[in-house]
């Protein structure tokens, strides 16, 4: 880390962090894999930078929860449950073992590398709390077998339950809350991008999922179907969803910002962004040049990554585990030098929304007039 990285040391001086590594080397003879594990990650977190994380073998080592979670503004909700917990579905998280969810989530951050609170949101009910090693090595359950939780349920009971936890592969399969119409940004969470015509004609809504070729439609071909799209008369605007999208190949949309930055549509009101928690990394340089470079109107929450984020370079291995860790070699350029980006329109989600199929950032943007020729 002290060779390859750039700048390893903003969040912590190399001093403090050398002496935190020498601890920790000290009690491993002490330490179970799972507080050896939970110590590597709090240490390599601790340097602050995003993209300086812990890569982690797969399948992964660790006892997880056949749960799935959502920090909603109104509190962490479970949005997905194995059918067994199924009393749990749509209950808002309040206590893991016996420590009040609140404080929780501020000792389960220091396991997080961020720029950032948004990203803290994202991946805290993503990963850290569904991870019973991480959970054990904090202290905040005393086995990583099990998880003991309760929930404030919709009909203001409090459920208790004890999850058992399994490994990676033998996950049971979970069942979602939501079982609605699901709206634009649910309906396609597993294509990297697509896009449709709406709003009487008048929007076209891209979705760009994930910074990446889909195997089922090269994203050339699905860039010429764009393009027919935007070419067609009616169509006075462009909202482009970038919201769920934490990355990958910065050349997949490159093309297209630079098109668009020279095209009609870049005038105000003619280009809306949706941004989010998750926007991050490859996700975050598009939309650092789309904000820098065009008249585009940001909508939803502030993004997970720092606009002038810390650039991925590569990983290196680390001798025990079979894990390794990435690492940053230079900063993104950009205009904005806030530790998010903060939309133009701030707009967020409650449990209640979600239920109810809607999605505050596309009602914001649906509520101002298309512009006309």
């Amino acid at each position: 880390m002290l060779t390859l990285h750039t700048a390893p040391f903003q969040g912590i001086s190399q001093a403090d962090w050398s002496a935190k590594a020498a601890d920790l080397s000290s009690r491993v003879p002490t330490l179970s894999d799972p507080e050896i594990r939970t110590a590597v990650e709090e240490l390599v977190a601790s340097i602050e930078d995003a993209h300086t994380d812990v890569e982690w073998p797969y399948p992964s080592p660790f006892h997880l929860l056949p749960l799935s979670f959502y920090w909603f503004d109104d509190g962490i909700y479970v949005t997905a449950a194995a059918p067994q917990y199924g009393n749990l579905l749509g209950g808002m998280l309040t206590t893991v073992g016996q420590t009040d969810i609140n404080d929780a989530t501020i000792t389960l951050t220091a396991l997080v590398a961020h720029d950032n609170q948004q990203w803290v949101k994202h991946r805290i009910p993503l990963q850290e709390l569904t991870n019973a090693d991480f959970l054990f090595g904090t202290g905040l359950i005393g086995s990583i077998d099990s998880v003991p939780l309760q929930v404030q349920a919709a009909s203001n009971g409090v459920v208790s339950a004890t999850i058992q936890t399994f490994y990676d592969l033998e996950l049971p399969k979970q069942t979602p809350v939501f079982q609605g119409a699901p709206p634009l940004y649910m309906q396609y969470p597993n294509k990297n991008y697509w896009a449709t015509i709406i709003d009487g004609g008048a929007t076209i809504y891209f979705q760009y999922n994930n910074c990446y070729e889909d195997p089922n439609q090269p994203s050339a071909d699905f860039f010429q179907q764009l393009d027919q799209m935007q070419s067609q008369p009616g169509v006075q605007r462009i909202i482009l969803d970038m919201r769920n999208n934490s990355g990958g190949m910065a050349t997949i949309l490159a093309p297209w910002i630079d098109e668009i930055a020279a095209s009609p549509f870049n005038q105000s009101g003619r280009l809306y962004v949706i941004v989010g928690r998750a926007t991050f990394s490859a996700a975050m340089e598009a939309t650092n040049h789309l904000h820098d470079r065009t008249a585009a109107i940001f909508v939803g929450e502030p993004t997970g990554a720092k606009p002038q984020f810390e650039l991925r370079e590569g990983d290196f291995g680390l001798p025990y585990f079979g894990i390794g860790s990435s690492y940053s070699q230079g900063i993104e350029s950009a205009n904005d030098s806030d530790n998010t980006l903060t939309p133009d329109i701030v707009t967020g989600l409650t449990f209640q929304q979600y239920m109810n199929g809607d999605d505050p950032a596309m009602d914001a943007i649906l509520a101002i007039p298309a512009p006309s020729n």
